[in-house]
Protein backbone atom coordinates (compact mmCIF):
# COMPACT_ATOMS: atom_id res chain seq x y z
CA UNK A 1 0.00 0.00 0.00
CA UNK A 2 1.44 3.36 -0.98
CA UNK A 3 1.40 6.47 1.19
CA UNK A 4 -1.08 8.15 -1.17
CA UNK A 5 -3.45 5.17 -0.97
CA UNK A 6 -3.26 5.25 2.82
CA UNK A 7 -3.83 9.02 2.90
CA UNK A 8 -6.84 8.64 0.57
CA UNK A 9 -8.36 6.00 2.89
CA UNK A 10 -7.73 8.08 6.00
CA UNK A 11 -9.04 11.27 4.34
CA UNK A 12 -12.50 9.85 3.79
CA UNK A 13 -13.17 9.49 7.50
CA UNK A 14 -11.75 10.14 10.94
CA UNK A 15 -9.67 6.98 11.28
CA UNK A 16 -6.47 8.98 11.74
CA UNK A 17 -7.80 10.08 15.15
CA UNK A 18 -8.54 6.47 16.07
CA UNK A 19 -5.04 5.45 15.01
CA UNK A 20 -3.53 8.32 16.99
CA UNK A 21 -5.65 7.61 20.07
CA UNK A 22 -4.91 3.89 20.11
CA UNK A 23 -1.22 4.63 19.67
CA UNK A 24 -1.33 7.00 22.63
CA UNK A 25 -3.10 4.33 24.69
CA UNK A 26 -0.38 1.83 23.79
CA UNK A 27 2.26 4.39 24.80
CA UNK A 28 0.47 4.89 28.12
CA UNK A 29 0.38 1.15 28.79
CA UNK A 30 4.05 0.73 27.95
CA UNK A 31 5.04 3.70 30.11
CA UNK A 32 3.01 2.30 33.00
CA UNK A 33 4.88 -0.96 32.55
CA UNK A 34 8.16 0.97 32.66
CA UNK A 35 6.93 2.66 35.85
CA UNK A 36 6.56 -0.77 37.38
CA UNK A 37 10.09 -1.71 36.27
CA UNK A 38 11.97 1.62 35.94
CA UNK A 39 15.36 -0.10 35.85
CA UNK A 40 14.50 -1.38 32.34
CA UNK A 41 14.57 2.14 30.88
CA UNK A 42 16.84 4.00 33.24
CA UNK A 43 14.67 7.10 32.99
CA UNK A 44 13.66 8.77 36.28
CA UNK A 45 10.23 7.76 37.57
CA UNK A 46 8.94 11.34 37.56
CA UNK A 47 9.78 11.63 33.85
CA UNK A 48 7.96 8.38 33.09
CA UNK A 49 4.92 9.65 35.04
CA UNK A 50 4.88 12.93 33.13
CA UNK A 51 5.22 11.19 29.75
CA UNK A 52 2.44 8.74 30.69
CA UNK A 53 0.17 11.62 31.73
CA UNK A 54 0.81 13.40 28.44
CA UNK A 55 0.08 10.18 26.53
CA UNK A 56 -3.24 9.76 28.38
CA UNK A 57 -4.20 13.35 27.47
CA UNK A 58 -3.33 12.72 23.81
CA UNK A 59 -5.36 9.49 23.84
CA UNK A 60 -8.42 11.21 25.31
CA UNK A 61 -8.12 14.10 22.84
CA UNK A 62 -7.72 11.89 19.76
CA UNK A 63 -10.41 9.41 20.74
CA UNK A 64 -12.84 12.25 21.52
CA UNK A 65 -12.08 13.72 18.10
CA UNK A 66 -12.72 10.33 16.53
CA UNK A 67 -16.03 9.89 18.33
CA UNK A 68 -17.40 13.43 18.38
CA UNK A 69 -16.13 15.43 15.42
CA UNK A 70 -18.44 15.80 12.47
CA UNK A 71 -16.69 18.52 10.48
CA UNK A 72 -13.76 20.95 10.56
CA UNK A 73 -11.50 18.16 11.71
CA UNK A 74 -8.46 19.77 10.06
CA UNK A 75 -7.83 22.18 12.94
CA UNK A 76 -7.99 19.34 15.47
CA UNK A 77 -5.71 17.20 13.33
CA UNK A 78 -3.25 20.08 13.06
CA UNK A 79 -3.24 20.45 16.86
CA UNK A 80 -2.53 16.78 17.54
CA UNK A 81 0.18 16.73 14.84
CA UNK A 82 1.92 19.66 16.58
CA UNK A 83 1.45 18.02 19.99
CA UNK A 84 2.88 14.71 18.72
CA UNK A 85 5.86 16.54 17.23
CA UNK A 86 6.50 18.32 20.51
CA UNK A 87 6.23 15.03 22.43
CA UNK A 88 8.92 13.53 20.20
CA UNK A 89 11.20 16.54 20.64
CA UNK A 90 10.79 16.47 24.41
CA UNK A 91 11.43 12.72 24.48
CA UNK A 92 14.60 13.11 22.42
CA UNK A 93 15.79 15.94 24.67
CA UNK A 94 15.14 13.80 27.75
CA UNK A 95 17.11 10.97 26.18
CA UNK A 96 20.04 13.34 25.72
CA UNK A 97 19.66 14.79 29.20
CA UNK A 98 19.66 11.36 30.85
CA UNK A 99 22.04 9.68 28.39
CA UNK A 100 24.30 8.45 31.22
CA UNK A 101 21.39 6.77 33.05
CA UNK A 102 19.25 5.44 30.23
CA UNK A 103 19.69 1.74 29.45
CA UNK A 104 20.02 0.22 25.96
CA UNK A 105 16.41 -0.98 26.31
CA UNK A 106 15.38 2.56 27.24
CA UNK A 107 17.14 3.95 24.18
CA UNK A 108 15.45 1.32 22.03
CA UNK A 109 12.01 2.00 23.49
CA UNK A 110 12.12 5.79 23.31
CA UNK A 111 13.79 5.88 19.89
CA UNK A 112 11.23 3.43 18.50
CA UNK A 113 8.40 5.41 20.04
CA UNK A 114 9.68 8.62 18.43
CA UNK A 115 10.11 6.86 15.10
CA UNK A 116 6.53 5.54 15.12
CA UNK A 117 5.14 8.92 16.18
CA UNK A 118 7.17 10.63 13.44
CA UNK A 119 5.53 8.34 10.87
CA UNK A 120 2.13 9.24 12.32
CA UNK A 121 2.94 12.97 12.15
CA UNK A 122 4.05 12.48 8.54
CA UNK A 123 0.68 10.87 7.73
CA UNK A 124 -1.16 13.66 9.57
CA UNK A 125 0.72 16.30 7.61
CA UNK A 126 0.02 14.48 4.34
CA UNK A 127 -3.64 14.34 5.30
CA UNK A 128 -3.67 18.05 6.06
CA UNK A 129 -1.96 18.83 2.77
CA UNK A 130 -4.39 16.51 1.01
CA UNK A 131 -7.28 18.58 2.33
CA UNK A 132 -5.42 21.82 1.56
CA UNK A 133 -7.43 23.50 4.34
CA UNK A 134 -4.55 24.76 6.44
CA UNK A 135 -1.59 23.88 4.24
CA UNK A 136 -0.03 27.32 4.69
CA UNK A 137 0.18 26.80 8.47
CA UNK A 138 2.38 23.71 8.20
CA UNK A 139 4.40 24.36 5.05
Amino acid sequence: MTVNTLVNKLATNKKIFLLDGLGALLTTILLLLLLRFPQWAGMPIIILKVLATIAVCFAVYSLCCFLLLQQKKEVYLFLIAIANSMYCLVTLLLMMLYCKKITPWGVFYFATECYVIAILVFLEKKLLCYGKKIYNLIA
